[in-house]
């Protein structure tokens, strides 16, 4: 009987342990990883002011932190809060950022550098993702897919040219895209407002047995002609979630989206537990559905 005991003690260590494996985190100047949710409030602190609840962890605009649970049951407090000041590097939604102080250059003596378009960038403040660019592509209607690099012209809709033909960005054209590493898929989907369009390329995020999209209200925003902008960069504007789940696409409305979540999760204790205290904010449905995909194949 002690056996089993111990072995049941080791393996829900072992769980959570794998489970916490799948978080972001941050290290510290001194080494130590500390895992939990990291935040970039101007994403989490759109949606703060409809999706609060008195638990949740604050929210100071433009400020990152990582949002770690309280495990010491003896101090009142259910959240700890960390400053990325102190880090390193951190992981954000599967990116790596590490350290790198920017140096603000005089405009006078400087000599622009030509851009390296093999590599995607992604900047917050001091930290830097970098990675290789792959070659973007476009799913045509008939399901075959062409890699080829998109142009963005000045005006007009963003093409591939073959054949001296050209295949425009567009919902009557193709079924998906990449572009600067980011995968769209066209889904028919709920309209977000009057003037949104019932069918949109929406970003995928998380491919699985629950799948995670998200959208940016104004069609084609990433295709502005600002410097080396990606889809990851536009957040300080409105997006929204949709998951996937058994072949049902649903919208999750900013406004109590707890509600909509626990209907989702409902056979995940853990993800309930957390949303019924107030730990979510509607920015971590990325967590929640890493989480969640961990959960149905592992219980």
């Amino acid at each position: 009987m002690k056996k089993i005991v111990l072995f049941s003690i080791l393996l829900v260590a072992f769980n959570s342990f794998s489970q916490e494996k799948l978080l972001d985190y941050f290290i510290d100047k001194k080494g130590d990883t500390i895992y939990g949710i990291v935040r970039d409030n101007l994403n989490a602190g759109i949606y703060d002011y409809i999706s609060s609840h008195p638990n949740s962890p604050s929210i100071d605009k433009y400020t990152f932190k990582l949002v770690e649970e309280n495990k010491d049951i003896k101090k009142k407090r259910l959240y700890i809060e960390h400053n990325l000041k102190k880090a390193k590097c951190f992981k954000y939604k599967g990116k790596i950022f590490k350290y790198d102080k920017m140096v603000f250059e005089d405009g006078i003596y400087s000599v622009e550098e030509k851009k390296d378009t093999t590599f995607i960038s992604i900047r917050y403040n001091d930290f830097l993702y970098k990675t290789n660019r792959l070659t973007d592509y476009v799913v045509l209607k008939s399901g075959d897919t062409i890699y080829q690099n998109i142009s963005i012209p000045n005006i007009g809709k963003p093409f591939i040219k073959v054949r001296g033909k050209k295949i425009k960005i567009d919902e009557d054209e193709i079924n998906g895209y990449r572009y600067k590493n980011e995968i769209f898929e066209l889904k028919r989907k709920p309209a977000i407002d009057l003037v949104d369009g019932s069918e949109n390329f929406l970003r995928l995020l998380i491919k699985d047995k629950v799948t995670l999209y998200d959208y940016i209200l104004t069609k084609n925003k990433i295709f502005n002609s600002y410097n080396d902008a990606t889809y990851e960069s536009q957040f300080m504007q409105f997006k929204f979630f949709f998951l996937e789940k058994n072949g049902e696409l649903f919208y999750i409305n900013p406004i109590k989206f707890s509600t909509k979540a626990k209907e989702i999760f409902f056979d995940c204790p853990q993800i309930i537990e957390k949303l019924t205290k107030g730990y979510y904010v509607y920015e971590d449905m990325y967590s929640m559905v890493i989480l969640y995909n961990y959960y149905l194949k592992h219980k």
